[in-house]
């Protein structure tokens, strides 16, 4: 099972290859002894006053490589490497799963009368810009469909 569904990985791989929304970004994995483990997809997103943002989608990690700190480990290495090179400040994501797995990496969710899907909720994390929610609503609206 991979990516949230029961999906062998190369059913997974494939799927994601063939999703025109899923080429629109770019893959980062992890490999453990040559084999895929976790996924994470990053998106282009539209800039807030000059505050650079990226879409994050699709993190997932093979069923039993769970638990091992992979996804929490690619999920931070991605935060890091974007704000230290790129400047980005601004971090938006649909969760899927329990929401406080990306609360421990300073995701917020966004005010409940913002989102708009049922089993995703919006997320944010932000640095360097005090009103919080100017920047949910303007990623409310402009995030469409995940990405």
């Amino acid at each position: 099972m991979f990516g949230g569904k029961n999906y062998s990985l190369d059913e997974y791989m494939n799927e994601c290859r063939d999703s025109i929304k899923y080429q629109k970004g770019i893959w980062y994995i992890i490999e453990h002894n040559h084999k895929l483990v976790s996924s994470i997809i990053v998106y282009s997103l539209p800039s807030l006053d000059n505050l650079l943002a990226i879409g994050l989608g699709s993190l997932a990690t093979k069923h039993d490589e769970r638990l091992r700190g992979y996804s929490s480990k690619l999920l931070q290495s991605i935060i890091e490497e974007y704000q230290k090179k790129l400047k980005i400040s601004t971090f938006v994501l649909y969760a899927e799963i329990n929401t406080k797995f990306y609360e421990r990496f300073g995701f917020q969710a966004i005010n409940q009368s913002l989102q708009k899907y049922n089993n995703a909720t919006c997320m944010i994390r932000h640095i360097g810009y005090e009103n919080f929610r100017q920047i949910e609503k303007f990623y409310a609206e402009n995030s469409i469909c995940y990405f």
